[in-house]
């Protein structure tokens, strides 16, 4: 059985537990492999059965109790949860997935890693990936179906989502934000970019023009409770409280017909939603930016700090480390 496994299998259990206590009588039947999402089975909890499931790479784990209507996607890669190439296949996968079934209303997306919910795109190359840029166009895709699907999709976000990580939290439906624990930011501006998979069309519809310049010209983090006052997250909510919170709100939205979610949401998109064009503005925007004179040192200096996207001082504090590759 692969580590990761072993550990999103471990956050289950204790997520379950903790979730549902009253409910738990033998956690044992966690102890074995999780299956893949084309073979799912269920894993007994007492009278609850929840259907569990990884996504073909692994960085991505679902867990939907039959007849709730409600399934939680669990991230889960490396030690501060990157948005690499196997990510965002994964990512697709799911979203793919949700096309022309009935089993699920709502998705919950959280995190495994209780530092980071997605640390940011992944600047690292490998031999066989997509480079970052054209990784970054199969991710639009996926968080397009994010916001377009009839499934309503929270962000239940308990860690730093920064770059990439933030763009996806952006096009959710909803967003609740643990106090204490959740720093949102785009810091690309820092190190001679811009966010480029729609970070700055949504930022600055959802929280306006002069807070989107304060926000993406300065690349510094934003608190869960300040994000809640200027409209970047639906609800701060104390982190113990977290999961009780978005659950609840899940099920209540379970409850309503599909057919009237599907319509709410389209509606509203009709109405609000940023267009497609606008995100793929950024990303054209972004692209000319990557790897010139004015950039790539910077970039190669972040990658030395970070220590090739680590988990230390460097990527918990981003929002103000990043200052670092001017020293």
């Amino acid at each position: 059985m692969h580590l990761k496994s072993v550990v999103v299998v471990h956050f289950l259990s204790l997520w379950y537990s903790s979730t549902w206590a009253s409910l738990v009588q033998d956690n044992s039947t966690f102890a074995g492999p999780i299956p893949s999402i084309h073979n799912p089975t269920s894993a007994s909890i007492g009278s609850i059965e929840p259907v569990m499931s990884v996504l073909p790479h692994g960085t991505i784990s679902t867990i939907r109790t039959p007849g709730s209507n409600i399934t939680r996607a669990i991230f889960s890669n490396g030690p501060i949860n990157i948005m690499n190439w196997p990510m965002i296949q994964d990512l697709q996968t799911f979203t793919v997935s949700l096309y022309n079934q009935s089993h699920t209303k709502v998705v919950i997306l959280q995190s495994a890693n209780p530092s980071f919910f997605i640390a940011q795109l992944s600047l690292l190359e490998h031999d066989g990936w997509p480079t970052p840029t054209e990784q970054t166009k199969t991710f639009i895709d996926a968080a397009y179906d994010i916001s377009t699907l009839p499934v309503i999709f929270i962000a239940s976000i308990a860690g730093r989502a920064r770059g990439a990580g933030n763009e996806l939290v952006l096009q959710c439906d909803l967003r609740y934000a643990a106090r204490g624990r959740t720093f949102l930011g785009n810091f690309e501006t820092a190190i001679g970019l811009i966010p480029g998979a729609g970070g700055i069309a949504y930022l600055a519809s959802l929280i306006g023009r002069a807070k989107a310049f304060e926000y993406v010209l300065s690349g510094r983090d934003i608190d869960a409770d300040t994000a809640e006052r200027i409209g970047w997250v639906n609800h701060a909510v104390d982190s113990y409280d977290l999961d009780g919170v978005v659950g609840a709100f899940a099920e209540r939205l379970a409850l309503f017909p599909v057919q009237a979610l599907a319509a709410a949401k389209k509606r509203i998109n009709e109405v609000s939603l940023v267009p497609p064009e606008q995100v793929w503005a950024d990303y054209n925007a972004w692209v000319p930016l990557v790897g010139k004179p004015f950039s790539a040192p910077l970039a190669s200096k972040e990658m030395k700090l970070s220590m090739n996207e680590s988990f230390g001082e460097y990527q918990l504090y981003e929002g103000d480390e990043v200052l670092r590759v001017y020293e």
